[in-house]
């Protein structure tokens, strides 16, 4: 499953859930949810900051 698609499944439906789900584990792993979207968070500001840095560079 790729990233952007897994990440759309994650975040579409976030917003119905309570904050139970987070301390649910992601099917296949051994980390829950709160990390999922912890380092889905994380990943996007670091690929902003790359996008940032060449832009500034042009």
């Amino acid at each position: 499953m790729s990233g952007e698609l897994l990440e759309g499944l994650v975040f579409r439906d976030a917003h119905k859930k309570d904050d139970d789900f987070l301390v649910e584990p992601v099917d296949y792993r051994k980390y829950n949810f709160r990390f999922l979207l912890n380092a889905m968070i994380e990943h996007n500001i670091y690929h902003l900051g790359q996008v940032a840095y060449v832009n500034k560079m042009l």
